[in-house]
């Protein structure tokens, strides 16, 4: 359906904009295929809904509460087990 004689097998690609809003950042993805990618007869077809659609956003939000999530701190070392020394004799 999105394919063509040229190149039977669209590209998916995804476009993020990252947008800078006080002191947060806005995250926009643009879902769209392309068909005949990098030739003169390139044409795309946006995405605009449908399950991609909900699994992208679902990926940054994702993403969006690990980056807000403290790291947790760093575990104390263990101390390496030692042998018992040997008696002097």
């Amino acid at each position: 359906m999105l394919g063509s004689k040229y190149d039977g097998i669209p590209a998916e690609w995804i476009v993020f904009t990252f947008a800078p809003i006080g002191d947060t950042t806005r995250v926009v993805a643009s879902g769209m295929y392309v068909t005949n990618p990098g030739s003169a007869f390139e044409r795309v077809t946006p995405v605009n809904a449908g399950e991609g659609v909900n699994k992208t956003q679902q990926t940054l939000d994702d993403l969006k509460v690990s980056m807000e999530t403290p790291a947790p701190p760093p575990a104390a070392p263990v101390a390496a087990a030692r042998k018992p020394a040997k008696p002097t004799t």
